[in-house]
């Protein structure tokens, strides 16, 4: 899979608006977008909250080596991939 560079838009409030209330179903989807994404986050708060102190720092240690072997720029995203060329 290769890395494709995002495409980031802005758009007025007043415009989203406005198209929520001509599209009432790109509103609805926008919404569940978000009901989703919360979710994911609040599932990987509680089950990061269960785990023990050596568990949930080795993401954190794991991040920090993977970028520390690669010599990543502190802003630049580390992928799976990057990972396990990095750890071994």
């Amino acid at each position: 899979m290769r890395d494709r560079p995002a495409l980031i838009a802005s758009i007025p409030h007043n415009e989203l608006r406005a198209a929520f209330h001509r599209r009432p179903p790109i509103g609805f989807a926008l919404w569940r977008e978000t009901l989703i994404d919360a979710a994911i986050f609040r599932e990987a708060i509680t089950d990061n909250s269960a785990r023990t102190m050596p568990a949930r720092m080795a993401p954190v240690l794991r991040t920090g080596l993977s970028r520390s072997r690669l010599r990543l720029a502190p802003g630049k995203q580390v992928r799976g991939s990057d990972h396990a060329g990095a750890i071994g």
